[in-house]
């Protein structure tokens, strides 16, 4: 199976030099989103693509890749796709910690259970979690791959779940909340309603949102809100959860 690698990052883990590995299969399907290959490719039998302008490498290659940089680095970002879907994750896990790597792992928060399982083990709990909450609960199920009712509402109840547990863990798991300004799915009413369901004390981050090489081709048209717009909705969010700023 083949996975994306980003070598060197000093953005995606807070006060660390990161290498990150992008884990393929997604579960949403959100039309901004900028890893179409990898969000609607197979969890387990991810090929590539030949053409794409990423690069993917099998799993072996990555692990001889950490072995090689573990002096250099000193965190791995898993993300994804959706890394809680992945029967690689634990193995990759694994691997980092035995390099003495700082794991952190990027989530959509609708596999509570995993997330959990992984938080309560002695020797697969990460350092870190970043949360996409990417709209209101009761919006969640725009975004599925399979957007039928009751997966709305399995969504709505995934999401809070995860929340209520990172919360639960705050003490002993640092964790940063993350929304993407997506015009149509995140205004006013939506900051409002997620600095609801968010620990008062939580790091929340926004950003833009970029339109150019967007999972949905109409999504490449959609301009993203001025700047005095997403600096509005900055302050409103920073209001309600002081730890607010706009990337």
């Amino acid at each position: 199976m083949l996975a994306g690698l980003q070598k060197t990052s000093l953005v995606n883990f807070p006060r660390r030099v990161a290498a990150a590995v992008f884990l393929p299969g997604c579960n949403m399907r959100c039309p901004y989103c900028h890893n179409a290959e990898l969000a609607l490719a197979s969890p387990s039998s991810f090929n590539g693509n030949t053409q794409s302008a990423n690069e993917y490498y099998e799993l072996s290659e990555i692990y001889m890749f950490l072995e090689k940089r573990k002096g250099l680095i000193s965190g791995l970002v898993i993300s994804g796709g959706e890394p809680l879907m992945s029967p690689a994750l634990f193995e990759l896990i694994e691997r980092a910690k035995a390099l003495n790597l700082a794991v952190k792992i990027d989530t959509n928060g609708l596999f509570p259970g995993r997330l959990e399982d992984l938080i309560n083990s002695d020797s697969l709990k990460p350092d870190m979690i970043a949360l996409d909450v990417k709209t209101s609960p009761e919006r969640y199920g725009e975004l599925l791959a399979t957007n039928t009712k009751e997966a709305a509402e399995k969504a709505k109840a995934s999401i809070l779940k995860t929340i209520d547990i990172l919360k639960s863990n705050s003490g002993n798991l640092e964790t940063e909340y993350r929304t993407v300004l997506a015009p149509a799915l995140v205004f006013e009413e939506e900051i409002k309603k997620i600095a609801s369901i968010l620990p008062k004390n939580a790091r929340w981050r926004l950003a833009q949102f970029v339109p150019g090489v967007c999972l949905s081709p109409e999504w490449n048209s959609v301009e993203p809100y001025p700047l005095s717009k997403a600096q509005g909705l900055t302050t409103l969010a920073k209001s309600l959860i002081p730890d607010t700023e706009l990337r």
